[in-house]
């Protein structure tokens, strides 16, 4: 019989294992942009911001234009969104304090959807930011957490451009990081890139 704290200890262990498993098969997945379908992205961002409000260490302030509908897969796209979320709840906060303010706007910009999700911790070195996009890639502050493959990033670029998308990163001139994803419109129709 194993001690509470072994079996604890199992446990945390074979969910990290799941959790890298579960990157790996994610960036593995072939497109298969037949099954898109009409997707309420106002919806799912503002849904997306609402459960990341009740969290105690997080603030989520919104921009989010009504009616934004593109074609795609809505579980992949919710996938994408909580990645980064997570993202900047774990690496946006700023320094001295335990509170994460991370940014969520969206609009249309002709027969483009425009989403942009930021926060307010140090950011990413300039040179760092193209080398972040690459699988298997972590920053030191993330290594030094030991959870994940480095895919995440990679699997959210992936997932955008199986929608016809563009990811950008870019720091905010305020300090923290902002990430910007392009998608057409439902209206527009696609090419995968």
């Amino acid at each position: 019989d194993l001690p509470t704290d072994s079996r604890d200890g199992m446990r945390s262990d074979l969910a990290q294992m799941n959790e890298i498993i579960g990157q790996f098969l994610d960036y593995a997945k072939p497109t298969d942009s037949a099954s898109f379908t009409q997707v309420d992205l106002s919806a799912l961002l503002t849904d997306a911001a609402r459960e990341t409000s009740r969290l105690p260490d997080v603030t989520v302030n919104t921009e989010i234009a009504a009616g934004i509908e593109v074609m795609g897969n809505a579980i992949e796209l919710k996938r994408v969104i909580s990645n980064l979320i997570e993202n900047a709840r774990r690496y946006g906060k700023p320094a001295n304090t335990d509170l994460t303010e991370i940014e969520m706007n969206a609009r249309l910009a002709g027969d483009r959807a425009i989403i942009e999700i930021g926060d307010r911790g140090p950011g990413i070195p300039e040179p760092q930011m193209e080398r972040l996009l690459r699988p298997f890639t972590r920053l030191d502050i993330a290594r030094s957490q030991g959870n994940g493959a480095g895919l995440g990033l990679a699997i959210v670029e992936r997932v955008v451009k199986r929608h016809g998308g563009k990811l950008r990163l870019s720091n905010r001139a305020a300090g923290g990081l902002k990430i910007e994803i392009e998608i057409p419109r439902a209206t527009s129709g696609f090419a995968e890139s």
